[in-house]
């Protein structure tokens, strides 16, 4: 009876080892597994009967899969294959599959093993831990970021999302980030180019995988206190400064503004000023060079009174050099889609033609 007791407790343990929640929902999971099977990332478990691929996205993810990922989202999935490595790992079988992508990774000192002469790479990989490796290929992590900090950097890149809980890390967690990771900003540039000469800035891109079109992602929106509604609305509509109004919308409390400054090498600004003497400025993209001209005021300027949204549009026409301590932002066309009461900005590329800026600046 004990035996029996024992054995089953093993078997529940194994269990969770191997098959958890997803923190992501089924849908999403098994879209983003389809599209990064179509592009060669994610091959599956196995092949039903059917010729379908088998995801397996309720289990949970090894050490071996994670570093298989690691190499194929560098682009050297041929070199790892064709290699002759040496490792100092007494678990990875020489000459086995796991063994060439391993091998790859741990001569370019991609990862590390558990111990100096083990790797276990059956052992489950936690989420933060393979937050670390996409941070790595995304050139975010030069070789001393811990996996706490890397979750970090991915919630800034929109990679990490609250909404997707903290349940256990799955197959189908993994393909998700992995999706994102695809569509999200690189770190910096290593000289490569598109056809047509735009610069690199996504692993899509960067993979020859096609066009991306950059991962929307939030811009947090601050409230400030100023001087009475009466003053600062004054004194824009006095022309001060030299400031002149290119849009007014009457808002639930205030006023909508959007004005630049004429005869001068400043940003167009946009802003909210409320009766109660709070303002909420909106982003708009801050360009590298300020001795260049501003770029263009924002476009499409809408207010739904219904959402509490507001929608704008803001168009960069020229590339723009890229700071080595910023996200990347090409020059092109964006989407602001502002909730006002979240206080919460979400910005989308429709398109790109150049390197620009990441950072944004607020009226």
């Amino acid at each position: 009876m004990r035996k029996t007791i024992v054995l089953a407790i093993l078997s529940l343990c194994l269990t969770a080892l191997t098959v958890g929640v997803s923190a992501v929902s089924p849908e999403e999971a098994e879209t983003a597994a389809e599209i990064l099977h179509d592009l060669g990332l994610f091959r599956g478990t196995g092949t039903a009967s059917d010729g379908a691929p088998v995801y397996d996205l309720d289990r949970v993810p090894t050490r071996d899969q994670a570093v298989i990922m690691l190499v194929r989202l560098l682009g050297r999935e041929d070199e790892a294959l064709s290699g002759d490595w040496e490792l100092p790992f007494t678990d990875v079988t020489p000459g086995s599959l796991s063994s060439h992508y391993i091998g790859y990774a741990w001569t370019n000192g991609l990862t590390k093993g558990v111990t100096e002469t083990t790797f276990h790479g059956t052992d489950p990989v936690t989420r933060d831990q393979y937050l670390l490796f996409l941070m790595r290929v995304m050139r975010y992590d030069m070789g001393s970021m811990r996996p706490a900090e890397a979750a970090d950097q991915a919630r800034t890149l929109y990679v990490l999302r609250d909404a997707d809980g903290d349940g256990p890390f799955t197959r189908g967690d993994l393909a998700v980030l992995t999706l994102r990771a695809l569509d999200a900003y690189m770190y910096w540039v290593d000289g490569s180019q598109e056809a047509g000469g735009a610069p690199v800035a996504t692993l899509r891109e960067r993979l020859g995988l096609g066009r991306s079109p950059g991962l929307a992602r939030p811009v947090p929106l601050t409230a400030v206190q100023f001087e009475s509604y009466e003053d600062a609305i004054g004194r824009i509509r006095s022309g001060g400064d030299g400031i002149e109004i290119l849009e007014e919308i009457p808002v639930s409390g205030g006023t909508l503004v959007s004005y630049q400054y004429r005869d001068r090498i400043v940003e167009p600004a946009l802003g909210l000023y409320y009766e109660d003497g709070t303002r909420i400025g909106l982003p708009l993209p801050w360009k590298t060079n300020r001795n260049s001209d501003p770029n263009a005021a924002p476009e499409d300027l809408r207010y739904d009174a219904g959402t509490g949204t507001v929608t704008y549009t803001v168009t960069v026409e020229e590339p723009l050099a890229t700071l080595p301590q910023a996200m990347l932002r090409r020059a092109g066309t964006y989407r602001y889609t502002v909730d006002v009461a979240a206080r919460t900005a979400f910005v989308e590329e429709l398109t790109g033609v150049g390197p620009a800026d990441t950072q944004e600046s607020a009226a």
